[in-house]
């Protein structure tokens, strides 16, 4: 029988519909949606499968600053064990703070046994070099590199690579970059689970519908509009992987300061994540059945 139907059919026994009341927007209850998946360790081998093909090479500047818009990836909350991504790996920005686990494979300059985790913060792209192109390349922070290879001098390595879902403390955060009364600029991050957002909306108070907010660059979002001064902002945010939406009511006031940082208490459930195509397509391989989100 074809594994794939198995995996299938196993899921959707586990898969079932719940929600939470998480808040209120305008006097009504807002329901946190989520699709609950309790995996069994039999079933959890069916994802976070490793993916081949890849290269990493190492970085030695500064990790702080990136294509992504964290500022300080340390102060950002996602450390010193961060990579920039090649332009296929970086999605546009979508795979901006999702996690991934590395190992070095079939290469005298690997050092064996090691699985670092790495967290997306910067892109990756170079006219020449293992970045340039579509290649499929990641420039690693030393504390990254040193986990995977013998030294920072041996060039270019083989990696294989692992998406998995990112463990996060606290809630969703905003840091609002650009705040008047015609539009609102935002950084998100601390983002658990899969991370890649397919839809980030927002709840202007007063307007009373659900606007979509344009993806500007890396983990940045932004709306125009007239309405925007000392008014309430609620957040919607959809995850690809998962197909969930967490609502988080009020996340921004109308007294807040551009610059600052404002945490929440809501954020995605953390799961392994399912096998769904969102603005890219599907790297498979027939011994690995992995999953990551590559752009074409």
């Amino acid at each position: 029988m074809d594994t794939s139907l198995v995996a299938i059919a196993l899921l959707c026994s586990l898969l079932g519909a719940s929600g939470q009341v998480v808040g209120n927007v305008a006097g009504k209850p807002v329901v946190k949606k989520v699709t609950p998946i309790v995996i069994p360790p039999a079933a959890a081998k069916l994802f976070n499968r490793p993916a081949y093909g890849f290269t990493a090479s190492y970085y030695g500047g500064q990790t702080d600053g990136g294509s992504c818009g964290y500022g300080s990836a340390q102060q950002s909350g996602y450390g010193v064990a961060t990579a920039s991504a090649s332009t296929p790996l970086y999605a546009a920005g979508l795979n901006c703070g999702a996690c991934f686990t590395m190992s070095c494979q079939g290469s005298q300059r690997c050092l064996p046994g090691n699985t670092p985790m790495l967290t997306v913060t910067n892109l990756c792209k170079a006219a020449t070099g293992p970045c340039s192109g579509n290649k499929r390349s990641w420039s690693l922070a030393p504390d990254v590199w040193n986990g995977i290879a013998v030294n920072p001098n041996v060039g270019v390595v083989p990696v294989r690579v692992t998406r998995v879902p990112c463990q996060r403390a606290g809630g969703v955060q905003f840091k609002v970059l650009v705040g008047n009364p015609y539009y609102l600029e935002v950084l998100i991050s601390n983002v658990a689970g899969s991370v890649d957002l397919a839809k980030v909306e927002v709840l202007v108070q007063g307007v009373g519908y659900w606007q979509p907010m344009k993806h500007d660059y890396g983990a940045v979002y932004s709306i125009s509009g007239t309405n925007l001064a000392n008014v309430n902002f609620s957040f919607r945010l959809t995850s690809g992987y998962y197909r969930e939406s967490i609502v988080i009511p009020n996340a921004i006031s109308g007294m807040y300061e551009p610059g600052v940082v404002l945490d929440t208490n809501v954020n995605f459930k953390l799961a392994a994540p399912r096998p769904v195509v969102l603005r890219g397509r599907k790297i498979m391989e027939e011994s690995t059945n992995a999953t990551l989100l590559i752009s074409e």
